[in-house]
Order: structure tokens, then sequence, then C-alpha cells
């Protein structure tokens, strides 16, 4: 949700606490491409990732929900009451903060499984630390 929409949907004191995960800009929107591409067909098959770059600033000017919102700058989603966390640096500094602000178990991930390292249908692996 963007800040924007946050703002008009929200009074200021609804969160206790707000946080993102980020992460590579570039590989976010190779993500995007691929996804809205390959599943979505909302690509047309012809249409190169560099086409699709030079068109989308004019896209997200007419539609800035184009895609499901995941091609915005992630400008749009953050403030000064936002941690922000790098998907690129893992995944256990958010389990931390979550621990440590809610008393949620830090081993999260651990208890439910989930793989510290995938790799994208896309093309490109992303690494999470141990």
């Amino acid at each position: 949700m963007t800040i924007e929409a946050r703002d008009r949907l929200f009074p200021p004191s609804f969160f206790d606490f707000e946080f993102a995960v980020v992460r590579n800009p570039i590989k976010r929107l190779a993500s995007v491409y691929g996804f809205q591409k390959q599943n979505q067909k909302t690509i047309g098959h012809l249409t190169s990732f560099s086409g699709w770059l030079k068109r989308l600033p004019k896209v997200l000017e007419d539609a800035p929900y184009t895609f499901d919102g995941h091609a915005l700058p992630k400008i749009k989603f953050d403030s000064d009451e936002v941690t922000v966390f790098r998907l690129e640096d893992g995944l256990e500094a958010v389990e931390h903060c979550l621990d440590d602000s809610f008393g949620v178990y830090a081993g999260m991930l651990d208890f439910w499984g989930m793989p510290r390292k995938r790799r994208s249908p896309f093309g490109f692996q992303q690494a999470m630390k141990p």
C-alpha cells in the first residue's frame, strides 16, 4: 500500500509499527516483467524487457496500479515511519525486529520451513542469508 493510500484510509495512530522489505530494483522490475508476461499474460509475447521498460513510465502515469502496483517506485511506499529491510540482506533482520517489537518467535523462517535460497522462475537467483 502506498503512503498516500495509507494516509487516506487510516488515521495516523492506526498502526503500531510499519516495515517494508525492498529488493534490488532491477531484479524487482525483471520479476514483474516475467510474471506479467508468463503468468498474467498482460505483456505481449513479442514485447522485450527493454521495450516494456521504455513504456513503463507512461503506463504508470496513466494507471499507477497497473501490475498491482508492483512496478511503482518504492519511494511511493516509504516514509519516516517505515522501517526498511533489504531482501538481499536476508530476512533474519525482519524476524528479529518483529520479535523485539511484538514478541514474535524470531525463528519463524525455520519453523515454517521457508528456504534460505530460491531460484526465480525468471532466471535469477535470490540469496537469503542463513
